[in-house]
């Protein structure tokens, strides 16, 4: 999935025109989505994934996952406690979760 999600990204330098970036931008986004549900799908049959088991891919996907940041945020806070975590995923989320910041909020605040 790792593999698949770079190779994508990584199009984007063949983007040449407004077009194939509006295109490319649908793209990603399906993908990104796709890759979303997975990953929530997965945490509620097994619970978040170890470090050794891809919990480094996952924190990333579910940073971007903002409407289920509630849902991961405590489990991501568990794998800390059992020492299985990655602390920087559990402090960006912590941080949008307290703040009370959305990505819109952000996207405001770049476009300024």
């Amino acid at each position: 999935m790792l593999e698949d999600d770079q190779s994508l990204r990584l199009t984007i330098d063949t983007c040449t025109d407004s077009l194939k970036m509006l295109m490319f931008g649908i793209e990603l986004s399906r993908e990104d989505s796709v890759r979303a549900d997975y990953l929530y799908r997965y945490v509620v049959q097994y619970g978040w994934p170890e470090i050794n088991k891809g919990g480094l891919f996952a924190g990333i996907i579910a940073i971007h996952d903002h409407s289920r940041h509630h849902f991961y945020f405590p489990r991501i806070k568990q794998s800390l406690i059992r020492g299985e975590g990655d602390m920087q995923t559990y402090e960006l989320m912590k941080y949008w979760i307290s703040d009370g910041s959305s990505w819109e909020d952000v996207k405001s605040i770049l476009d300024n």
